[in-house]
């Protein structure tokens, strides 16, 4: 049995700068290891883990790390705790005790208090109130100094018709109505030729906005708007003419594409202005089968042939950005590739690698230590995953290797000859979470 006697490191690293910038997550650990008789251990490398809890026993473990090799001399070793995994203010909130395990034995009593140190780290949430937001109602008429409001601290538009008075801007210091419309509107409005204009001070048509619009109630176009439901709101457009119930994109040289509403066919088409690519879309309904496709150009097409697609894209796809799923994917085609560009060989494509299983992988590299090596799963793997696991091993080295034993959150190898301590790369696979009983399901309807 090993005894420990410690010294903590009561200064965090760099920790002056408090005031200017977040605490290093650095703490410096001294202690020396002894025999029971006093003695200090024999010179070498150790396995040292380090723990953090909130009571003197028992309790539940705030932070760990583990330290191979440290080494140890007359029985004097030195460590920076969190240099492999960062150390937070939150790990030290309350009464903090350390725990220190050599090797696989059993973990040294009594845990060693914590004080000096875990005031530097939460002096970290003092500095951030130098940067905390003002509350709303914080800043009150009393704590504002005759004069402390300036025109020039004032934003543009602050003062709007609230707060001025009753007839405090009269008739005569309008000039004309033209000039009323812009002054009222703080410049945001004018009126040329019968011409009101948003944003713009020459409007092209009767009313011309060069800016955003927000409507809260309805838009309607065209000579008699079908006002569907009352008062909701919407874009509602009279289709009974379709020369002037058309939405139109066109680049002002005759090019461009257009919408608009076939009352004898009862279908909304599209079709090209000038010389623009045409595509046709087709409403089908909101029955069981395709609510539209979007064929070439010219083709219109009323059979529900795709029945199991609510959208069917007879062409190519592209997208710029990020596309999700809600469900499962299925693609018809011998290749999924992704492409990547390379220095001196141009664009190549790269393909995925297919199971008979619904599994997921992981691998890493490890090391035996004396004919011994335990790899530690990655729990967030594990949280993917369900069942048992298969692992593979490659040595690199002339070893002969094994999996002694598997466990759910580690695995353990062993030579049976050859190099003890060989170096070697490790890969796991399971069934992903949900995956089970997933070997090459039959697929059915899918249509294609």
């Amino acid at each position: 049995m090993k005894r420990l006697t410690a010294t903590l490191g009561a200064v965090v690293l760099c920790a002056g700068a408090l005031a200017q910038s977040s605490v290093p997550p650095l703490m410096n650990y001294q202690g020396r290891l002894t025999q029971p008789n006093g003695a200090p251990v024999a010179d070498g490398q150790y396995k040292l883990t380090f723990k953090l809890f909130g009571e003197l026993t028992g309790g539940t473990e705030r932070w760990y790390q583990v330290m191979d090799p440290v080494v140890v001399r007359n029985g004097v070793f030195a460590v920076l705790l969190g240099s492999g995994n960062p150390l937070t203010p939150a790990v030290f909130e309350g009464a903090t005790y350390l725990e220190v395990q050599v090797g696989d034995d059993a973990a040294l009593t009594p845990r060693q208090p914590i004080v000096s140190v875990a005031y530097a780290f939460r002096a970290a949430r003092a500095a951030e109130a130098d940067s905390a937001p003002v509350a709303d109602g914080a800043v009150t008429t009393p704590k504002l100094a005759d004069g402390a409001v300036t025109a020039p601290k004032l934003a543009a538009q602050a003062v709007t018709e609230p707060a001025l008075a009753d007839a405090a801007i009269a008739s005569r210091a309008l000039v004309s109505d033209q000039a009323s419309l812009a002054r009222v509107s703080g410049g945001a409005m004018s009126c040329v030729g019968g011409k009101v204009g948003i944003g713009t001070d020459n409007p092209a048509e009767a009313f011309d906005v060069n800016g955003l619009m927000h409507v809260s109630g309805a838009i309607g176009i065209g000579p008699s708007t079908p006002w569907y439901g009352g008062n909701q709101g919407g874009v509602y457009i009279d289709a009974s003419d379709p020369a002037k119930g058309r939405i139109q994109w066109n680049d002002r040289s005759d090019t461009g594409f257009e919408i608009y509403m076939d009352p004898v066919a009862n279908t909304l088409v599209n079709g090209g202005t000038g010389g623009g690519e045409t595509w046709g879309w087709v409403s089908a309904g909101s029955g069981a089968g395709t609510l539209f496709r979007i064929t070439p150009a010219g083709t219109v097409a009323y059979n529900n042939v795709f029945a199991q697609q609510h959208a069917y894209i007879g062409g190519n796809l592209g997208v710029t950005g990020t596309t999700s799923v809600l469900g499962d994917l299925y693609v018809y085609g011998t290749n999924k590739n992704r492409i990547v560009k390379t220095r001196d060989y141009g664009e190549r494509a790269m393909y995925a690698f297919e199971s008979t299983e619904n599994r997921f992988l992981d691998q890493g590299r490890a090391r035996l230590r004396n004919g011994v090596a335990v790899v530690k799963l990655d729990p967030v793997f594990l949280q993917t995953i369900e069942g048992g696991y298969l692992v593979h091993l490659t040595p690199y080295a002339d070893a002969s290797l094994y999996v002694a034993r598997t466990g759910r959150g580690s695995f353990v190898v062993k030579s049976s000859r050859g190099d003890r301590n060989a170096p070697f790369v490790w890969q796991l696979s399971a069934t992903s979470k949900g995956g089970k009983g997933m070997r090459m399901r039959e697929v059915k309807g899918v249509g294609r």
